[in-house]
């Protein structure tokens, strides 16, 4: 069956929904200024903008509405909103059966609605977006290549979903700080793979500009120490994976010289400095997959790298992980005692 192109764009409607913390209205207030051609395609928007306590008059945003050609929502809510309860309350009032996700840290391509709308000729059910993570200086870069690197990834801002997927889906988690994204994500590929559109726009995150080293670990600590516990649940399972085996391999080599050869180092089993040779080995493991491969597979081009911005990308490597160590050990206890209490 063909169908006719201009008939099936007229029955999609689209809601665009944004959640907006009220410390971010300068951002939103840039992005609704650089939607451009998008909103053409728009049959309306919702912001939810949170944390507000009663200062509707200082937002100075009715302005806005007149660059959306009346299309604004702002739903206004006073208490700080998780991003999972933002969304959910923007799908809740929606009257679109197609929703777009925004956040305040993504500029799209003028273009982005309506290269994603022709998509769903063959892709009816609709689409994640494709975030590319922006950096203005080499720390930023640095910071990029040891976490989300520079191949695009899949995410909620930049999609386009079609809103029956979300009845039954489900919709996101609505009390997680973190983490609720990449939940919704991998439910979603358990009924639909092709959610996964290589073909779909992309646009550009520019929330780590500006942003110093302590501010950004200080995220990633808030991220792994309360989305591991509530949302990460085969990624613990998976460092409890890899630290049962590390240091069992540790407490081996420190130990192995006294059990198999009593420290005598004419037996065929002593082994000389194994202690230093395991550590090694460990280390060895670590550079070889954390420091190179990874940033290698997520796009990172290590050539024009000097010894000063090796040794600070190393760092910066270590310091995250230490970072992802803490907050796992953190999250780990706070459930176990959680579990303990109830």
């Amino acid at each position: 069956m063909i169908i006719n192109q201009s008939v099936f764009t007229s029955e999609i409607k689209v809601s665009l929904v944004i959640p907006v913390s009220v410390k971010d209205i300068e951002k939103f207030i840039f992005l609704i200024k650089n939607l451009n051609k998008n909103i053409d395609y728009i049959f309306e928007i919702i912001a939810i903008i949170n944390g507000c306590n009663n200062l509707e008059k200082n937002l100075n945003i009715d302005k806005l509405k007149l660059i959306t050609h009346g299309k604004l929502i702002n739903i206004l809510k006073n208490k700080k909103l998780c991003p999972g309860e933002a969304r959910n309350i923007g799908l809740d009032i929606s009257k679109g059966n197609y929703i777009a996700f925004l956040d305040v840290n993504t500029i799209p391509e003028s273009d982005w609605l309506e290269n994603s709308v022709n998509l769903l000729i063959n892709n009816p059910d609709g689409f994640l977006g494709k975030t590319i993570y922006e950096y203005t200086n080499n720390f930023e870069k640095l910071f990029i290549a040891a976490t989300y690197g520079f191949k695009p990834l899949y995410t909620i801002p930049g999609a386009l979903i079609k809103k029956d997927l979300f009845i039954k889906i489900g919709w996101f988690l609505p009390f997680v700080r973190s983490g609720e994204d990449s939940d919704w994500i991998k439910r979603c590929l358990l009924f639909d793979k092709n959610i996964k559109n290589k073909n779909c726009p992309t646009i550009h995150y520019s929330g780590l500009q500006n942003k110093n080293f302590f501010y950004l670990w200080k995220k990633w600590y808030k991220y792994y120490s309360c989305a591991s516990g509530e949302v990460q649940i085969f990624q613990r399972q998976k460092y409890l994976y890899f630290f049962f085996v590390t240091f069992s391999l540790i407490f081996i080599s420190f130990n192995w010289n006294y059990i198999f050869s009593e420290w005598q180092e004419e037996d065929i089993f002593y082994i000389p400095h194994i202690t230093k040779i395991m550590v090694s080995f460990i280390a060895i493991i670590y550079i070889t997959v954390r420091i190179i491969w990874l940033p290698l597979l997520k796009g990172f081009n290590f050539k024009k790298l000097n010894l000063i911005n090796l040794v600070y990308f190393i760092y910066i490597n270590i310091v995250i992980d230490s970072v992802k160590l803490v907050a796992f050990i953190v999250s780990s206890f706070r459930n176990l005692l959680r579990f303990n209490l109830n």
